[in-house]
């Protein structure tokens, strides 16, 4: 069941910051309405997995789930909202996708050895992210303004 939560929270990361603008554009009534048309389908897959699969059925259809509300919620916002991904966005998230793939397969594929190769997939992930988030915000020039003695 856990091996399919870093999946799924990817997709649930994605999803609600792209939600979340809904409710920023004060479309409070829209915002409702997609949120309940998501938990009916997050409710029907949660019960059908867990019936066909057990609690592994869970934490499949948890990420089933984010998979169907970020394409739910991109075509809401598409539009009520005119919004489009970013190209940096979608490569981003293509590559932290692959990563939770990895993860996945390592999982179940690697039993001798799945925590330090699962280990190894976390931290390169990390690593990647923080240096995109240092390219972002120019993380350097951040901390010397902010603790410079001068």
């Amino acid at each position: 069941m856990v091996v399919w939560a870093p999946f799924g929270m990817i997709f649930r990361a994605i999803s609600w910051s792209i939600a979340i603008l809904i409710l920023a554009n004060i479309r409070s009534a829209l915002f409702f309405m997609s949120e309940l048309i998501s938990n009916l389908y997050m409710i029907a897959l949660n019960i059908l997995d867990y019936y066909f699969l057990g609690l592994v059925g869970l934490g499949m259809s948890f990420a089933i789930t984010y998979i169907i509300y970020v394409v739910h919620i991109y075509f809401v916002c598409k539009k009520y909202l005119q919004f489009e991904f970013e190209i940096k966005l979608l490569s981003l998230s293509c590559i932290q996708i692959i990563y939770a793939i990895i993860s996945v397969g390592i999982f179940y594929f690697c039993d001798s050895f799945y925590f330090i190769s699962g280990l190894i997939s976390l931290l390169s992930s990390i690593l990647f992210s923080l240096y995109i988030l240092i390219q972002r915000i120019n993380l350097k020039k951040f901390i010397n303004s902010k603790f410079s003695l001068s």
